[in-house]
């Protein structure tokens, strides 16, 4: 039991390492004259992109598409 108090709070430390920092969700709504190219320079790894509307732009990304099983 006393190894388990003892090291709890390195492991605890490693979780909070361990984790990202929280991401962000932008919406784009391109139907009101937001640019999706603008959104992507402000975000960074992790964050989300929601795009509404119909956009009239040349956009080049690298997308990553994660999932999960079912």
């Amino acid at each position: 039991m006393r190894f388990i108090r003892q090291n709890l709070g390195v492991f605890v430390l490693a979780l909070l390492i361990a984790v990202p920092a929280s991401a962000s969700t932008f919406r784009v709504k391109c139907d009101q004259g937001q640019k999706v190219n603008r959104t992507l320079e402000r975000a960074k790894p992790g964050d989300k992109i929601i795009v509404l509307g119909t956009c009239q732009e040349a956009v080049v990304f690298l997308l990553v598409v994660r999932g999960r099983k079912m």
